[in-house]
């Protein structure tokens, strides 16, 4: 099935009242993407994944590859300043999703929302911070680019 509203980049931070860390996550266009995750400690994780929609409100993430280390923020996102851990990865999560409106007390204005079922992922409730993604989006790219985008 196609989801293309999935597409873009989701951000955990209206609903990180208090916390200090982020997830976000990544859905490009061609079915690759990254769960992110950050503290203010400067450690980030970056899981990189390909995903589909086998059926109506099912996400599936296929991992590939992990990575942790520390941080820096260029402009404004977050990319690696050096890996201190890396893994290939071949882990399937299938969660169900939502995709609606919703507002919360980090955020000024409703915001377009996707909730993943509870326990699927770091986080399961995401703003949706803009449609436009690409690979150089990716807070590992400089430091591990990713192989060709062949399917």
């Amino acid at each position: 099935m196609d989801h293309s509203d999935l597409v873009g980049v989701w951000d955990s931070v209206p609903y990180d009242y208090g916390a200090l860390e982020t997830c976000w996550l990544a859905f490009l266009q061609d079915g690759r993407g990254w769960a992110a995750w950050a503290n203010l400690a400067d450690g980030i994780e970056v899981s990189r994944f390909r995903w589909c929609c086998p059926a109506a409100n099912v996400l599936e993430l296929r991992y590939e590859w992990h990575a942790s280390g520390d941080w820096r923020q260029t402009g404004s996102s977050l990319a690696f300043t050096t890996i201190t851990g890396e893994q290939w990865d071949s882990e399937v999560v299938r969660t169900g999703f939502a995709i609606e409106p919703d507002e919360a007390v980090m955020a000024q204005t409703p915001f377009t929302a996707l909730h993943l079922e509870p326990d699927s992922l770091l986080c399961q409730d995401y703003a949706c911070v803009r449609r436009e993604v690409s690979i150089d989006d990716d807070p590992a790219q400089s430091i591990s680019p990713w192989p060709s985008s062949e399917l």
